[in-house]
């Protein structure tokens, strides 16, 4: 038995030096220790541990497990091992080389060290082990130290049996023959059929896949850092390009050279023709944001031409250019809100596409119903549309008339493309923003009446480059600045309107050059300085009506040049002096109207027309009316003046008229027509005397207090 018993100590005691070993090089990643290094390092620890012995009287019991003991507490405190370490018994703390004691606390832990001491006879063996594994509620769990690899799944050493490692075979764990809490390595036996395990490396093999870099940590931040760099560059070059973008817009605005939107990518078989291209080349009026979701009225004509006219059109048909710019009108000016023909109601039956107006009869006046026009973008020719005209011959449209029809929009330029345009009469619509500089481009252009809009800005010089423009109304618009010196370029206009604006300046001496000239309309503007005699030379004027601006000075002298004027309005203006001598050659003036000139409140300043009015008016046998209260004239009205068989209305209340008055007198012919005629006079009596002695007056008032009363 005694036999048999040192027998089993020595087989136990093997075991744990190769656990010894085994755990060393466990706790230090796999590093391997030969023989000779466990050796030494054995006969270092006996010999502490046999001078400990003799100094304390006692005797150390089973020095294999004690050398164990405190190599294991050593690595479990975190030190190192080798052959060389020095371990001092004498104040029972494990050193290594440099004398550093090892405890079980980590190093910045606030928890007591624990200080393990060799085991002697008086004190209870401590399982270093303990410290090693958790000591939590999942049992078996492995703490690792100093990198090593350690089983996943261990007992619990309080009991028995074996611990199942999977890099170093079994682990027996002893509680019998007073080896409490002692574990023992088992040698496992190398299997005939394949290499042997070597613990201490691990075998290269090149045919093992690599691991995936999705698992290395440095692999994911540089992939996360490098998709930060690929996001900023993408976001700094959109934003570079965008104000690329609105720097290019913004320089296209500024010179108002048009941008072509870019061509839709082909998606039928007349896309593939070239008509977009052709037309887009046709596109004069600036386009909008390419961002914007609107289309521009030129490519929804564009669009229309190409995808849902029912003509078909190719770049080489004849009448292409002409339909594609009535089209852009239609689309410019919301042609599906007109008041007339702008669009085929979806109710409307049969595959008629005739629309019925009201025409005004030129012979009768009257309004008469006509029902020979087309509705807009009908698959009819373009000329069969209403308000549109065209040439027998040519087909050319030659005359676009739609007047009072509910035209919102701004003006195209593209019409200028119709270029054998005479007549453009868009007049009392909706029209607004600027006149483009490229209407001069309708060569042919006789009539342009545009009054009645809401247009803006200045009249562009280009327009009079309209050399044979005959007829020119731009009134009752909300247009600025002066008439040009260029007016005189205008040598075939009959009618200019350009009243009902916001012109200021003066009235420029060009316009003389106008010798055909009838009819001048430049009332109601802030014009200043005088008239110029220059307009005296207009010999075929019929009507000027210049009222209600800021003109001062007097008639010109010449006035009585104008031998064909019927019309001549010159109410609300600072004029002022005497009537002209050759004033009273107007043998045609039939309508002069000159009340209120006379302005104390306001500047400029006037005291009105003065004077007195010559017995030549006589002469003026197709005078109707002779309007001029409040100005200066004074004195007695000649008799003369009451002979004027045509005359139905006089007014000359506050001003300085005395006397009888002339169109009372029982002598005078056509005595019948004092029944209808307007007289109006400061006949009111102030303390039973009055200025003008008036039996027949209508209206008399009184210059002093600025009453009137109605004479019954």
């Amino acid at each position: 038995m005694s036999s048999q018993h040192e027998l089993d100590m020595a087989t136990k005691e093997k075991a744990r030096g190769d656990l010894y070993a085994a755990a060393v090089s466990v706790m230090y990643g796999a590093k391997s220790m030969n023989q000779d290094e466990v050796s030494k390092l054995d006969e270092r620890i006996a010999a502490k541990q046999a001078g400990a012995a003799s100094s304390s009287g006692g005797s150390s019991s089973g020095g294999g497990a004690d050398r164990f003991t405190a190599a294991a507490a050593l690595v479990a405190a975190g030190g190192e091992i080798s052959a060389d370490d020095d371990y001092d018994d004498d104040d029972e703390e494990k050193k290594d080389g440099s004398g550093r004691s090892f405890t079980s606390g980590a190093p910045d832990s606030k928890e007591p060290a624990k200080t393990y001491a060799a085991p002697s006879d008086e004190v209870t063996t401590h399982n270093p082990f303990d410290d090693v594994f958790d000591e939590s509620n999942e049992k078996g769990a492995l703490l690792e130290k100093g990198g090593g690899t350690v089983s996943e799944e261990v007992a619990d050493l309080s009991g028995k049996g074996k611990c199942p490692s999977v890099e170093y075979g079994e682990v027996n764990v002893y509680e019998n023959d007073g080896m409490h809490g002692l574990v023992e390595a088992v040698q496992v036996e190398e299997d005939d059929d394949e290499e042997a395990f070597i613990p201490a490396a691990e075998e290269y093999d090149p045919d093992a896949k690599p691991p995936s870099l999705l698992y290395n940590p440095r692999f994911r931040i540089f992939t996360c850092l490098l998709l930060l760099v690929v996001v900023g560059v993408t976001v700094g070059l959109a934003v570079g390009l965008t104000q690329d973008m609105h720097t290019t817009e913004n320089m296209v605005n500024k010179t108002e050279v048009p941008t072509l939107m870019p061509s839709a990518a082909p998606t039928s078989e007349r896309d593939s023709m070239g008509i977009r291209p052709f037309l887009q080349n046709l596109y004069i009026s600036p386009q909008g944001d390419d961002d914007s979701n609107n289309m521009s009225p030129q490519e929804m004509a564009t669009d229309w031409i190409i995808n849902q006219d029912a003509m078909q059109l190719t770049e080489d048909s004849p009448n292409i250019i002409q339909r594609w710019a009535l089209a852009v009108l239609a689309f410019a000016t919301q042609h599906e809100n007109w008041n007339v023909c702008g669009e085929r109601p979806s109710q409307a039956s049969g595959l008629s596409y005739k629309c019925h107006t009201q025409t005004l009869n030129q012979v009768s006046g009257e309004y008469e119903d006509n029902a020979n026009y087309s509705f807009w973008m009908s698959p009819d020719n373009e000329c069969a549309w209403y308000g549109v005209t065209c040439d027998t011959d040519t087909n050319a449209t030659v005359k676009l008339e739609l007047i009072e029809n509910n035209l919102n929009g701004t003006f195209p330029a593209e019409l200028t493309h119709l270029s054998d345009l005479r007549v453009l009469r868009l007049n009392a619509n909706l029209f607004t923003g600027k006149l483009p500089p490229k209407i001069s481009q309708f060569p042919t252009l006789n009539e342009l009446f545009l009054h009645g809009n809401f247009l803006t800005g200045t009249i562009p010089e280009k327009l009079y480059d309209l050399n044979k423009l005959q007829q020119l109304s731009l009134g009752f618009n909300d247009l600025t600045g002066t008439i040009s010196t260029k007016l005189g370029q205008l040598r075939n206009l009959k009618g200019l309107h350009l009243n009902d604006l916001l012109l200021y300046g003066t009235i420029p001496s060009e316009i003389g050059q106008l010798t055909y000239l009838s009819q001048l309309f430049t009332h109601n503007n802030a014009f200043t300085g005088t008239i110029p005699n220059e307009i005296t030379q207009l010999t075929f004027l019929r009507q000027w009506t210049h009222f209600e601006t800021l003109t001062t000075g007097t008639l010109p002298y010449d006035i009585g040049n104008l031998q064909d004027l019927e019309i001549l309005y010159l109410n609300k203006n600072r004029l002022s002096g005497p009537l002209p001598p050759s004033f009273y050659n107007l043998s045609q003036l039939q309508q002069f109207r000159a009340w209120e000139n006379r302005n104390l409140l306001q500047e400029p300043f006037s005291t009105g027309f003065n004077g007195t009015i010559a017995s030549e008016i006589g002469n003026m046998k197709a005078l109707v009316s002779f309007i001029a209260e409040k100005n200066s004239f004074e004195g007695e009205l000649p008799v003369e003046f009451g002979s004027l068989t045509e005359l139905e209305v006089v007014y000359f209340r506050f001003n300085d008229i005395t006397g009888e008055s002339p169109f009372c007198d029982a002598d005078i012919p056509n005595l019948a027509r004092q029944e209808y005629m307007s007289i109006e006079m400061d006949c009111l009596e102030e303390n039973g005397v009055s200025e003008v002695n008036c039996q027949c007056c209508n209206v008399c008032c009184s210059d002093i207090t600025d009453v009137c009363r109605d004479q019954g």
